[in-house]
């Protein structure tokens, strides 16, 4: 009988052991969600407002989309020109959406139909179709100027 309970015990612990160390248990964990650019619950993410009467276009895959290009004028975020020709997806924005934000990181965007002014520390323009890239700390907020996009980090 107390063979049987030492190798009853013993089982038991050895299942116990498996359980709290083994790689199974710890894969079947929740993995915090995968985001662009590192960003997620501790770290805000790009964000887009568009705040203007025409759409707008974002991107949240700049550099590795698989269904187009975007043609970014500021490769590394901020007003520093450096021309980036990137794959991407492009997703429309409406006229007084936002998205990004929480887990969604949006890192670049444009109005593909019209030029738009751009303010970091300079006021500068920007012709229809080509790209601002905003780091994940970044919210662009875009409203309308007299008849055209105007664009600043908010």
């Amino acid at each position: 009988m107390r063979t049987k309970m030492r190798a009853a015990v013993a089982l038991a612990a050895a299942a116990v052991s498996c359980a709290t160390f083994s790689p199974t248990a710890q894969a079947s964990t929740a993995a915090p969600a995968a985001v662009m650019g590192g960003c997620g619950t501790f770290t805000p993410c790009g964000e887009a407002t568009n705040l203007t009467p025409w759409g707008m276009y974002i991107t949240t895959n700049l550099g590795t989309g698989t269904s187009g290009y975007c043609d970014v004028w500021n490769k590394n975020g901020g007003s520093t020109p450096s021309s980036w020709h990137a794959k991407c997806d492009q997703r429309y924005l409406a006229p007084g959406a936002h998205y990004g934000g929480g887990n969604i990181d949006v890192d670049a965007f444009t109005f593909n139909d019209r030029g738009y002014y751009m303010t970091f520390s300079t006021r500068t323009w920007h012709a229809a179709g080509v790209w601002t890239k905003i780091t994940d700390l970044q919210e662009a907020k875009c409203d309308d100027r007299n008849g055209v996009p105007e664009c600043w980090i908010g």
